[in-house]
């Protein structure tokens, strides 16, 4: 169940891919709330955007609905976004 939406902004974006061919991409929360995704190209954003993601009921983020893949939580960012 999904019951909120926090707005994440895009940090970087890597330029390698992996061998699936997806690129990591590094979002961040302005409560710090930091993540690295796996994305495409189709569902790669451009660095500085910011995203709306949906919030489940466990408070985790909903990734898997703009198509990106392997999350994984970062430290959180000490810098206010």
């Amino acid at each position: 169940m999904i019951s909120a939406r926090r707005n994440y902004k895009v940090v970087a974006l890597s330029s390698s891919r992996n061998g699936f061919g997806l690129r990591g991409m590094v979002i961040v929360a302005r409560n710090g709330d930091a993540w690295e995704v796996a994305t495409n190209d189709l569902n790669a954003r451009q660095v500085g955007s910011w995203i709306g993601v949906a919030i489940d009921g466990n408070g985790e983020p909903s990734f898997a609905v703009h198509g990106w893949e392997v999350p994984r939580r970062l430290d959180n960012s000490q810098k206010v976004i």
